[in-house]
């Protein structure tokens, strides 16, 4: 489900949610398509913590082709949904940049 998507300098910011998944398969599932199509991955990551129904994980990657910088960022608790944005842009500081458009995501499209 597509909760919010933005674009400031030339960026766009993309906010979605699912259930079922985990950050890890999200970001499999990107890398896979990235990879495919051409994408080099320039960096991957994830990690998880916490107890019972509140501990979470969440997962990352960031890939260019040289013409195009794509960052996808996941993260959920074991008992909701996993939250996901994506960040594409055409350098890695306007990828970047997409930091100050999530922070300031209110959930409008």
């Amino acid at each position: 489900k597509q909760l919010a998507s933005r674009q400031k300098n030339g960026a766009t910011y993309y906010h979605y949610s699912i259930s079922g998944q985990t950050p890890q398969q999200i970001v499999n599932f990107y890398q896979s398509e990235l990879q495919s199509s051409g994408f080099t991955v320039k960096s991957t990551g994830g990690g998880g913590g916490g107890w019972g129904g509140y501990g979470g994980s969440g997962a990352g990657i960031s890939a260019d082709n040289n013409a195009e910088w794509i960052d996808v960022e996941a993260g959920g608790q074991k008992s909701g949904p996993t939250y996901w944005e994506i960040c594409v842009g055409p350098s890695a500081q306007s990828v970047d940049d997409c930091d100050d458009i999530g922070d300031s995501d209110s959930g409008q499209s």
